[in-house]
């Protein structure tokens, strides 16, 4: 039911990708998402992000899922988890 941007490749990687964050979303379970360069980590987030929108969502089903407000961090091998745990600490504060 999500609407993807024209000439989106459904592609193995991509489809998971999307099921696996709206699960965890859904269910409150935090998740990480990690991969090589180009397995649809970014695409998967802009899809969710799209369509995922509350009552201003264009599907009549997904009108009645939650709004989201996505809280990012771009990890790399020098990211400190003194670092993850304040977006961790802002995510909750957002949630609340």
């Amino acid at each position: 039911r999500f609407e993807l941007p024209p000439g989106t490749a459904k592609n193995e990687a991509l489809l998971e990708n999307v099921f696996v964050l709206t699960m965890c979303i859904l269910n409150r379970i935090p998740v990480f998402l990690v991969g090589k360069p180009g397995c649809s980590k970014s695409l998967a987030v802009s899809i969710i992000k799209s369509n995922l929108r509350g009552r201003d969502s264009s599907n009549d089903y997904l009108r009645h899922l939650p709004q989201l407000f996505f809280v990012a961090f771009q990890g790399s091998e020098d990211a400190r988890s003194e670092s993850l745990a304040k977006v961790f600490t802002h995510a909750k504060k957002l949630a609340s």
